[in-house]
């Protein structure tokens, strides 16, 4: 199999090895990048419950409650959309909802005494493909040092 092959020698001064050096400072505690995806994944999931759009495209099906009193879906007092929050570290961003409620809402499934009530799937945890967009983009930046 034939194949091309290079090292560069980030000891040696130059600007390719002093761009690597760069982006290797930056890689060792990406804290400030997670903290901007988490922040950034945390609006775009909150803005979920006033859109009502899951992260593939599909809008929910409109709730009872909220049919009834002429809400919003999955939002009466607000508490599983506030709920949505991350936390951030050096090597790795946690996005979620800490609502016990939270799971059966996104994936759908039996719920109430004795499992009678069926409630459908209103996810709005996940990535979407703007979302997945949007982190590349700001990845990228942060690598490139246009972000602290």
């Amino acid at each position: 199999m034939a194949g091309v092959g290079m090292k560069v020698d980030t000891s040696s001064a130059g600007p390719v090895a002093d761009a690597l050096r760069a982006i290797g400072r930056r890689a060792d505690d990406m804290t400030p990048l997670f903290e901007t995806l988490g922040q950034y994944l945390r609006t775009s999931w909150r803005r979920r419950f006033r859109t009502n759009v899951g992260p593939d495209g599909t809008a929910w099906r409109r709730s009872q409650r909220a049919a009834r009193d002429n809400g919003q879906t999955l939002v009466d007092r607000g508490h599983m959309r506030d709920s949505v929050t991350f936390r951030a570290g050096p090597r790795e961003v946690a996005v979620g909802s800490n609502d016990v409620r939270a799971a059966i809402h996104n994936f759908g499934g039996r719920t109430g005494r004795g499992g009678n009530t069926i409630l459908p799937a209103r996810p709005f945890i996940g990535l979407s493909k703007p979302n997945e967009r949007g982190i590349a983009t700001r990845t990228v930046q942060y690598l490139k040092g246009g972000q602290r």
